[in-house]
């Protein structure tokens, strides 16, 4: 499970294949929260790849991942405003 309301990704779409040689690969990055602060090799994000099998099933996951992280993102900044205004 990778938890999008952490994603640090405003919007995905496909990588390039300089940066992945898979086709139809998406990359989510995720603050990895076991990170410890002593422990300089060890990633301050998880980064996921996930590649589908077709173009047309690549297209459909950024469409409704993208979908998905504008959604999360005005319900949390709905969240934050009235948060603040019950206060």
């Amino acid at each position: 499970i990778i938890n999008l309301t952490k994603c640090l990704n405003e919007r995905i779409g496909l990588l390039p294949r300089d940066v992945c040689a898979r086709k139809y690969t998406i990359e989510l990055q995720i603050p990895n929260e076991h990170a410890s602060n002593s422990d300089e090799h060890q990633s301050k994000i998880k980064t996921y790849r996930l590649s589908a099998d077709t173009k047309e099933q690549a297209n459909e996951w950024v469409t409704n991942v993208n979908h998905a992280l504008a959604n999360l993102k005005l319900w949390n900044s709905k969240n934050n405003l009235n948060n603040t205004t019950n206060n």
